[in-house]
């Protein structure tokens, strides 16, 4: 009962004051739940008992005013689960204060989304990033909704201020730069098959770092001039785009067309120059990459990269956003082969010699009806099963009838599993031996050590098995080495 009443009392709203000191373009704001500091470079700091928070403010026409006051406040307090608190500011406006928690955060997501003025939108997604820096980092689903909201508001701010014909308008927005441009026929009547368009820059220190980009003419004539409308981003960190442990070595730039349009299967395609910093790694090279929104991922799909003295030329034939990556160098398909002979050689030296001690642990007969040798015996069976299967786990992956796939991962399941309880049972069979020692006689203990040894691993496999129509366990499968593309099917 005691919880229900609490529930109920959270959601009444209470009569607070909030306290605003606003000197020397500083602004400080006390809240029942929380203390918010915004200084003259911009810098915001939001803080409930030392946890982060996003606090913000609806639009209002409303004159504000200078120095101090503490104003009458109606606090609404949602359910415990989103950490969310609603200030009611009467005759000035209402403002949200939002926990950096996962549920709280998505929920501000789609409240941006209801917000009517792009610049507005972009200004408060920014500064959750940045009061919000450990729930980037760790929450994948706040990157990706992230990034949904984002496209969704820079297409906002593109169909809003849209520029005249031929000429381009500019957004500079904390760390980010957006220049929208508004392309005519005028400015098509080349005779190149590319034209420039300009990168928006960020900061001067770092124009030698701004990458040129030029987007082919035909593609952009196939647009309507009316709808031929081109927007360019480019981002001074970029930690929204790294979702694994990718080196992002250049600026991270995104192409946008107004909305229905799009650029894909380009032929001249876009041409971009990066200049980067390089990275003298003897494993590693640079390599153009273009974001995946659908994977959240970077591939290399569709870009030719060429590489410089001091510059990276990426050539997409699409448009999204584009950055040069440090990836390691691909094996050769040479020294693929090598290691692979040599897989096979060890494999088949393991199971060579598992099945030589098997043949001389039967065939000894001295120690025929010793029980240690018997659990010897069915531990280099175990071995010789597992090192059989798993020579032939890229062959079953090659033969069309799907079941042999799936019997050899089952089969390798089975003795790899048999491979551990047969070493349990090892184990405590020499704890008997030579802990314990007196009393040590079970009947049928070898009997019992089989059923466990060979009979658990095949009630675990049999299960897998019965549950393949939910959950695919065994089959044919891709496997990718870390930071290339090469794909091996086991």
């Amino acid at each position: 009962m005691i919880p229900v009443l609490v529930l109920l009392l959270l959601h009444q709203s209470l009569a607070e004051n909030v306290c605003i000191n606003i000197s020397d373009y500083n602004v400080r704001i006390t809240v029942p739940h929380g203390n918010i500091t915004e200084k003259l470079n911009h810098e915001v700091k939001c803080e409930n008992d030392g946890d982060p928070c996003f606090f913000g403010c609806l639009p209002n026409n409303k004159i504000w005013f200078n120095g101090s006051a503490c104003l009458n406040a109606s606090v609404n307090v949602t359910n415990l689960t989103h950490y969310f608190y609603h200030y009611i500011l009467h005759g000035y406006t209402d403002c949200f204060q939002y926990q950096c928690m996962e549920t709280s955060i998505l929920t501000l997501f789609n409240k941006l989304e209801g917000i009517d003025h792009g610049m507005k939108q972009m200004v408060a997604l920014i500064y959750v990033k940045d009061l919000c820096p450990d729930l980037f980092r760790n929450s994948h689903g706040v990157k990706k909704e992230f990034l949904k909201v984002e496209k969704q508001i820079i297409h906002n701010i593109m169909d809003t201020s849209q520029p005249e014909d031929g000429s381009f308008r500019s957004h500079r927005i904390k760390s980010m730069s957006l220049n929208i441009f508004k392309i005519n026929n005028s400015n098509l009547n080349v005779s190149e098959a590319t034209i420039p368009i300009d990168v928006p820059q960020l900061h001067p220190s770092n124009k030698s770092f701004v990458p040129e980009v030029w987007i082919p003419v035909n593609a952009l004539k196939a647009i309507p001039q009316e709808e031929r409308c081109l927007g360019l981003v480019s981002y001074m960190h970029h930690s929204q785009f790294q979702f694994h442990d990718e080196t992002v070595s250049s600026m991270v730039i995104r192409i946008e067309l107004s909305r229905n349009h799009t650029l894909q299967n380009l032929m001249p395609p876009i041409k971009m120059i990066f200049r980067v910093i390089k990275q003298e790694k003897n494993d590693s090279q640079l390599l153009c990459h273009y974001f995946d929104e659908q994977d959240f991922d970077w591939k290399p799909d569709g870009c030719e990269t060429n590489i410089g003295q001091d510059s990276v030329t990426c050539n997409c034939n699409h448009a999204t956003a584009f950055a040069v990556l440090l990836i390691r160098i691909p094996i050769e398909e040479v020294h693929w082969k090598i290691l692979s002979y040599i897989s096979y050689i060890g494999c088949g030296l393991s199971a060579f010699f598992s099945a030589s001690s098997l043949v001389v642990y039967v065939f000894s007969r001295s120690h025929k009806m010793d029980v240690s040798m018997s659990i010897h015996v069915a531990l280099s069976g175990a071995l010789f099963l597992l090192n059989s299967t798993f020579l032939l786990t890229e062959w079953g992956a090659t033969v069309k009838p799907k079941w042999v796939c799936g019997f050899v991962a089952a089969l390798m399941h089975y003795s790899l599993l048999c491979c551990f309880t047969w070493m349990a049972i090892e184990a405590l069979h020499v704890y008997l031996l030579l802990i314990k020692v007196f009393n040590t006689y079970y009947k049928h203990y070898i009997l019992k050590m089989s059923l466990v040894g060979w009979g658990l691993p095949g009630i675990i496999v049999a299960t897998s098995l019965c549950v393949h129509n939910v959950k695919r366990f065994y089959g044919v499968t891709q496997l990718t080495m870390l930071d290339t593309n090469q794909t091996n099917a086991v």
